[in-house]
């Protein structure tokens, strides 16, 4: 499976088609209990790791999450306040890996590991010493889940059936497109984005996310191509502001690799790499510029 991407061509309704496409891959039943690699059945030792075992058994067990194609993001966090992604506070390093519709990450800490997965449905977390407790919950899981289907698979964006599109027109240079999330039983009724484009290029500008636990605005820059794919190497996350415009920057992602088609197993369990435990507000990098005022969305 070879995820879609925006890809040069003519008008932008071809780029937003490829921007939003939607992913099929289906999940088959697991007959029996397979050995798992030891990284991943150490996970048992616990009730939370447990519980994602059992998740993972009965969606088609270790082997439909492995030799599958995936895409690795390794990047690099730079907080501008102590305001950013919920439950993300002092990591300077984070992984994640996709394939399909399912989402295997780890947020790298020394000695410890948070993973989490998604099979197109629901969502669970394991292993969450010292994260955010309500992480382990589903509640929790699955919001932070949906925040990272949006806020890193952009612009290789997977999205589910049923989404529901609104082009709102173009102003100022960016084409709107509003974006609406299906809603399921029990979850919260007024989730949505809005996608800003380049009417002239397509290329991704600025995501404003309406979560249920908050509003975001990210802005996307240093598109590169690679392997056909346009990739913008950097994100910066802002404040909204009260008026639903781009607001003070909060934080910054650089993306410092990415690759596409790569084996699940040849990617979930390298060892974690160094990282800075805790960043004190007073040795905060002083954040750039601010950008120019943007219209604030329309709802």
């Amino acid at each position: 499976m070879r995820t879609n991407a925006m890809r040069r061509g003519p008008g932008i309704a071809p780029r937003i088609l490829l921007l939003l496409a939607t992913s099929g891959w289906a999940l088959g039943c697991g007959g029996g209990r397979e050995e798992l690699p030891p990284g991943l059945a150490a996970l048992g030792e616990e009730p939370a790791g447990a519980a994602a075992l059992e998740a993972i058994h009965a969606h088609g067990g270790w082997s439909a999450w492995t030799g599958k194609e995936a895409v690795e993001y390794d990047f690099q966090w730079t907080p501008y306040s102590s305001e950013g992604i919920p439950g993300v506070t002092s990591l300077e390093h984070h992984r994640i890996v996709i394939a399909g519709p399912r989402i295997q990450g780890r947020v790298e800490r020394p000695e410890e590991d948070l993973w989490l997965g998604y099979n197109g449905i629901l969502g669970w977390a394991a292993r969450d010493r010292g994260m955010r407790a309500d992480l382990a919950r589903m509640d929790g899981a699955e919001f932070y889940i949906r925040r990272i289907r949006w806020i890193f698979r952009l612009p290789f964006n997977l999205v589910e059936v049923n989404v529901q599109l609104q082009d709102e027109g173009t102003e100022g240079g960016l084409h709107r497109i509003k974006v609406a999330f299906p809603t399921e039983e029990g979850a919260p009724q007024d989730e949505w984005a809005r996608v800003y484009l380049d009417a002239k290029t397509g290329r991704l500008r600025d995501l404003y996310l309406n979560a249920a636990r908050g509003r975001t605005w990210m802005e996307f820059l240093d598109h590169r191509e690679v392997d056909g794919i346009l990739v913008p190497l950097r994100r910066r996350i802002h404040q909204v502001t009260p008026e639903g415009g781009k607001g003070a920057l909060s934080h910054e992602v650089e993306i410092r690799d990415v690759r596409f088609n790569v084996p699940l197993d040849s990617v979930l369990f390298d060892p974690p790499e160094p990282i800075i435990p805790q960043i004190p507000r007073e040795m905060l990098p002083a954040p750039p510029e601010p950008p120019p005022a943007q219209p604030a969305p329309k709802s």
